[in-house]
């Protein structure tokens, strides 16, 4: 039986993102998000996990681009305190009539 070995590897967004607690993750730091979305699109993950609330991405554009790159399952926390998919000013109107 052979085993299979896997690695969990945190992204960062600029120096000054907190350093993880857990010593023995790999932490990699990055000056820009094309610069994970970069890195993201050339790794072979098993699992992209992104927590909304906490960012770097937060907007359902920068997640399109997220779930573009990533050549595996995406998996979205915090989605409750992203950005609304309608304003809160948008109207809905009722469904249409059947004008018999």
């Amino acid at each position: 039986m052979q085993a299979v070995r896997t690695n969990l590897v945190a992204f960062a967004l600029g120096p000054e993102s907190p350093r993880p607690e857990d010593q023995s993750l790999d932490c990699e730091w990055f000056s820009s998000e094309a610069e994970i979305l970069s890195r993201i699109s050339r790794m072979n993950a098993s699992v992209v996990v992104l927590d909304l609330s906490a960012g770097p991405f937060r907007t359902h554009d920068q997640l399109r681009l997220l779930l573009g790159v990533a050549r595996c399952p995406v998996l979205v926390l915090g989605a409750a305190q992203a950005e609304p998919s309608i304003a809160h000013t948008a109207q809905i109107s009722g469904a249409p009539r059947d004008a018999n």
